[in-house]
Order: structure tokens, then C-alpha cells, then sequence
């Protein structure tokens, strides 16, 4: 052989090697390349369903004239929501017929749809008017059973249902802040108290959080730096008889879910875009993986059965079992659009959730893979204050304001739903 031809070899087997070992690159990107593990945590996979293929259907949509500041919020036979103008508009829950209207007379500004600014309670629909008043409505027919004003305005006050009373609370950073806890069956004050101003967020209910009071109706309520728990039954004027204990530092975008001691937190910070847990008997805190670093907030947590499901600050989402909170995840699911939404579910088999472009995406909880979309028509986008808005299940339905004005009913078919409780 001549030297040319030796040379001539040499590169031919060269472009060989190099081709061939561009060939395995691609094979194996194929299969994996565009999967992203998220330290010890299982793959995070997108899939992409571009047809209307959900298991749901719109039953019916409503329509208002001025736009929706709260809401949708569901009981029994009723959806409900008020609009910027402070009227209440009752649906039926199954057709989306007018059942009742009720006028406020004062606008409305805008509301997270992560905090209770109002509740349904037995045969009550409660909330605040004009930052001035609690009103409580008979929510079958629109009907006022009782208004009691407010000792100070209370521009977006925060309310739990705590024992036999509706709890408020409101912050004022030039003033001071305000906690009340007001009679459900008259809406007179069993008791208020007033502290010093400082960074409230919000009030909920958490039984059973104490140790020392493991029977008490208790409340908490949460700030920047300090999470207070309250008896709703003390009858005080005094902050300090009335405080049980103080919790540690658990600072949340929007209120926290709390299940049995164990708050389940979105944190406040963008740099930490994953959910908190802090389980109140043991003092331990730890982040649920898998963390991310986006700057962006994660949603509230929704617990069905013994499963809680998670949208992070990253886009994935996830199952966890709720027993077993540090285990890894089974499965990560990655959205290709920025989640709008809480990740719900009617019956423990399917997963929801709404992401910016207005698609209604349906996962299956078991494998963590996309099987189906609602796609709305025509080609949409939420903005401004509608980048976060909320899915409200109440089986067999599932609830959303969409665009501000609509409010749509989405249907799952009743053979398939499990009946488990929804939190």
C-alpha cells in the first residue's frame, strides 16, 4: 500500500468512527437527551397533546358584563362570584343558570385567589363589603341574615371559620393590625384584639396543631417573621392570654395548606420556588423535592386522600405520598407553558391544571403523563392579575374563571369518579 493510500484509509476509517459515533449520540438523545434529572429525582418528561382529547367536557360557560374579582367559589347546589362592581352572582352548580343576585354597591379590587377573602359556612355565604363590613348572606336565596361593621377598615381581610365563630384578620403597616373573631349565627364580636403594626399575611384554621391543646379550636395566623396560634374561643381583649404558642418562621406567598400539624408552604422568597413543609409536633422543616432554582412562586398544594399534589415554581409537577413526604417522586411531570394554576384532581386518577396559553391540561396520576387537553377557543392568554388563576373542584365539576369574565364548568363523566375528599 502507498503512502496516499494509507493516508486515503486512515481518513476513511476516521469518518467512520466520527459518524458512527454520531449516530449513537443521536440514538441516545433520542432517548433521553431532552429529559432533565433534577438531582436523585426521576426524570422530569413534557409531553405535548395538541387535540381536545380530555376526559372532560364543558358542561356550561357564563358570562359577565364587568369582570370577575372573585371567585368561583362552590357548595352543594351553588357556584358563586362577584364581580369588580361588588355584586354577588349565584349559578346553579349543575345547568349555570341564574339562581340569585345580590349588590354590594361597592367595586371590588383585586384579590389573590389564593387567600379566603370569603367561605360558605352551613347555610351561610360570608364576606367582607367595602372594607368597612361582614355581611352574611343566605346562600340559597341571596337573602342578608346579618352585617356588623368593623372597628377599622379592612382593606383585604384575610377570614377562617374557627369553632362557632368566622375569624378576620388585617394588617396595617402605618396603624396597627387587627384580629377579630365574630358570632356565626349574628355576626356580633365574641372577641378582638388589637398589635402593633407589622407584616400580617394570613389567617387560617389548624386544629390540632398543639401538643398542649390537642382538642382546641385553634387558629394561626401567620406573619413575615413569626406564626402566632390562637384559641377562638378565649374570650380576651389581650393578645398575649390569648396566644398559645409561636411558631417558627414560615413565611408564605399565599395561605398554607395544613393537614393534621403539618403545614405545607409556598415560600415567599422566588429564590426558593418549591414547597416548604413544616411538620408543627416534631419542629422539623424540610423543602419537598425536587428543587429548582426559576424565580418564580409555586402554587398551593392540594390534598386528596392520602396524595398531595404539587406544582412547584419550575413548572413540574408531582405526586407525593403523604405518608412518606421525603420518599422521591414516582414521577415528574414538566409543562411547556408556565403553570397557571393549583394541580387538582376530582377523583384521585387524573390531575388538572390551567397554564398560561388557557389549556386545561389532564394528567394521569399513576404514570405522570399528559392524556389529554381542552384547548379554549379562540387561542387565548392569561395576563396581568389572571396569570394566577385557580381551578376549584367539586366533583363531578371542575370550576374556572377564564379571561376575567367567563366562568366555565368542565364535567367529568360520574362512572369514573372516586369519592375521596378534596382539600
Amino acid at each position: 500500500m502507498s503512502l496516499t493510500q494509507g493516508l486515503s484509509f486512515s481518513r476513511l476509517v476516521t469518518r467512520g468512527a466520527v459518524t458512527a459515533f454520531l449516530l449513537l449520540t443521536l440514538l441516545l438523545c433520542l432517548s433521553g437527551c431532552g429529559k432533565v434529572r433534577l438531582r436523585d429525582s426521576p426524570k422530569a418528561v413534557s409531553y405535548t397533546v395538541d387535540t381536545n382529547t380530555s376526559q372532560l367536557a364543558i358542561e356550561w360557560s357564563y358570562f359577565s358584563e364587568t369582570l370577575i374579582r372573585l371567585g368561583p367559589l362552590a357548595a352543594e347546589q351553588l357556584v358563586v362570584i362577584m364581580d369588580r362592581f361588588g355584586v354577588v352572582t349565584a349559578l346553579d352548580r349543575v345547568s349555570g343558570e341564574l339562581v340569585w343576585q345580590y349588590e354590594s354597591g361597592y367595586s371590588v379590587g383585586v384579590v389573590s385567589p389564593a387567600t379566603p377573602k370569603w367561605l360558605f359556612h352551613d347555610d351561610k355565604l360570608i364576606f367582607s363589603v367595602n372594607s368597612e363590613k361582614l355581611v352574611a348572606l343566605n346562600y340559597q336565596t341571596g337573602e342578608m341574615i346579618w352585617e356588623t361593621r368593623f372597628p377599622k377598615r379592612m382593606e383585604l381581610p384575610s377570614m377562617a371559620i374557627v369553632d362557632e365563630t368566622v375569624a378576620v384578620a388585617e394588617w396595617d403597616e402605618d396603624t396597627y393590625s387587627y384580629i377579630g373573631f365574630y358570632r356565626l349565627w349574628d355576626g356580633q364580636i365574641a372577641w378582638h384584639t388589637r398589635i402593633p403594626p407589622r407584616a400580617y399575611r394570613f389567617i387560617f384554621a389548624c386544629p390540632y396543631v398543639l401538643a398542649s391543646a390537642p382538642f382546641a379550636e385553634t387558629v394561626c395566623v401567620a406573619f413575615n417573621d413569626r406564626t402566632l396560634v390562637l384559641d377562638g374561643r378565649t374570650e380576651s381583649s389581650s393578645l398575649g392570654s390569648a396566644m398559645f404558642t409561636q411558631l417558627p418562621e414560615l413565611p408564605s406567598y399565599h395561605t398554607p395548606v395544613y393537614r393534621d400539624g403539618v403545614f405545607f408552604i409556598n415560600s415567599v422568597t422566588v429564590s426558593k420556588p418549591y414547597i416548604i413543609v413544616y411538620d408543627a409536633k416534631s419542629g422539623e422543616q424540610f423543602p419537598l423535592e425536587p428543587i429548582c432554582d426559576r424565580r418564580i412562586h409555586p402554587k398551593p398544594v392540594t390534598i386528596f386522600g392520602d396524595q398531595l399534589l404539587v406544582a412547584n415554581g419550575c413548572n413540574d409537577l408531582h405526586v407525593a405520598d403523604l405518608a412518606d413526604l421525603k420518599g422521591e417522586p414516582a414521577w415528574i411531570y414538566r409543562s411547556s407553558r408556565n403553570v397557571a394554576s393549583r394541580f387538582v384532581t376530582l377523583d384521585g386518577r387524573y390531575g388538572y391544571f390551567l397554564n398560561e396559553s388557557v389549556e386545561l391540561v389532564e394528567i394521569d396520576l399513576e404514570t405522570g403523563e399528559e392524556v389529554g387537553k381542552i384547548i379554549m377557543e379562540p387561542p387565548n392568554r392569561l395576563i396581568g392579575d389572571q396569570q394566577w388563576t385557580d381551578l376549584v373542584p367539586s366533583p363531578p365539576y371542575l370550576y374556572a374563571v377564564l379571561n376575567g369574565y367567563t366562568v366555565h364548568a368542565f364535567k367529568q363523566p360520574e362512572a369514573n369518579l372516586w369519592q375521596r375528599p378534596i382539600q
